[in-house]
C-alpha cells in the first residue's frame, strides 16, 4: 500500500510540475519556443536581455510564480514519496517487496531536492 501511495505522489508531482510549466509558457510575453528557450527561462523573475553561452535572448515570464511554485511543490511531493519508500518495510509480504527500494528512494529524494531548488532559487532576480 505504501508503494502505491508513493507512486501516486510521484504521478501527482509530475502533473503539478507540468501544470506550472504550461501556465508559465502560456503567460510568456511574446512566444515561448522550446527550441530557442531553456525550460528554466520560465522561472526568470524579471524581464531581461540575457547573453550567455546559449546566445542572446529576451526573457520575460509573467507566469514565473506558477513555474517556480510548481517546481517547488513537485520537488516536495517527490521528497515525501521518497521518504515513504525509504521507511516502508518490515511488515510487507514477499509479493509487496521491491528490490532496491532504498536506492530508488535515495535517488528520488535527491531528484526531488534538486527540483525544489529550481523553484526556490529562480535564475535571475530583478
Amino acid at each position: 500500500m505504501v508503494y502505491r501511495l508513493s507512486g501516486l505522489l510521484l504521478v501527482v508531482s509530475a502533473v503539478v510540475g507540468l501544470i506550472g510549466q504550461v501556465v508559465a509558457a502560456v503567460r510568456w510575453q511574446g512566444y515561448y519556443y522550446p527550441t530557442e528557450h531553456l525550460i528554466g527561462d520560465l522561472g526568470v523573475t524579471g524581464c531581461v536581455h540575457l547573453r550567455d553561452v546559449f546566445g542572446p535572448r529576451y526573457l520575460c515570464s509573467p507566469g514565473h510564480d506558477w513555474f517556480n511554485r510548481g517546481m517547488l511543490l513537485a520537488g516536495a511531493l517527490q521528497v515525501v514519496a521518497a521518504v515513504m519508500l525509504l521507511f516502508a518495510g518490515g511488515r510487507h509480504t514477499r509479493r509487496d517487496s521491491v528490490a532496491g527500494r532504498r536506492r530508488v528512494g535515495v535517488l528520488v529524494a535527491v531528484a526531488g531536492m534538486c527540483l525544489g531548488t529550481v523553484g526556490w532559487y529562480p535564475r535571475h532576480r530583478g
